[in-house]
């Protein structure tokens, strides 16, 4: 997107340069990460997911072991939210659980992440208390309307009750800050 974006504006700049560039600021910036990574697992609730995203990497050529080349994998961006709003944001290679069990070392508060079972190992590792999400609950409740359609409608609209009102709060805070 963002070599479209380039090309809108006039500038030809590949995809590969943007990956590499991408790749050399994360490294510049491990440090600083490094501190914000402290200060998130200080505090008592982080929100949790990730995405995949395609990215050009480099690897050891099977066929040349003395040469390396770049190829398209899937990758992850993990991202960490506290409740006073500090992001701090992970890559990894691979969707396994190493990267969330990394990031979480020394938190010991509530987990706030979808039901992946990428954040389980960290979970029972670091003996987190583990929270839902209201909105991948209440996709679990629609998904039972079909077999139980009054219970399930029940919790849905109290979920939506809960929507309605965390809506009506950030009114009010962008009204009386």
């Amino acid at each position: 997107r963002q070599a479209e974006a380039h090309e809108r504006l006039g500038v030809s700049i590949a995809p590969s340069t943007l990956d590499d560039s991408v790749l050399t600021l994360t490294e510049l910036h491990e440090p600083t990460v490094g501190v914000m990574r402290e200060e998130l697992v200080l505090d008592l609730t982080l929100h949790a997911d990730n995405t995949s995203v395609k990215t050009m990497i480099e690897i050891q050529d099977p066929e040349a072991p003395h040469k390396k080349k770049k190829v398209l994998r899937e990758t992850q961006v993990w991202v960490y939210l506290t409740l006073c709003g500090k992001v701090v944001y992970d890559f990894t290679l691979d969707k396994t659980a190493s990267g969330p069990e990394r990031m979480l070392q020394g938190f010991t508060g509530n987990l706030v992440a979808d039901g992946a079972s990428n954040f389980n190992l960290a979970v029972r590792a670091l003996r987190l208390i583990r929270c839902a999400c209201w909105s991948h609950v209440r996709r679990k409740f629609f998904e039972a309307l079909s077999s139980h359609p009054r219970a399930a409608m029940r919790i849905m609209i109290l979920i939506n009750r809960l929507f309605w009102i965390e809506r009506a709060m950030a009114k009010r805070r962008e009204r009386d800050p």
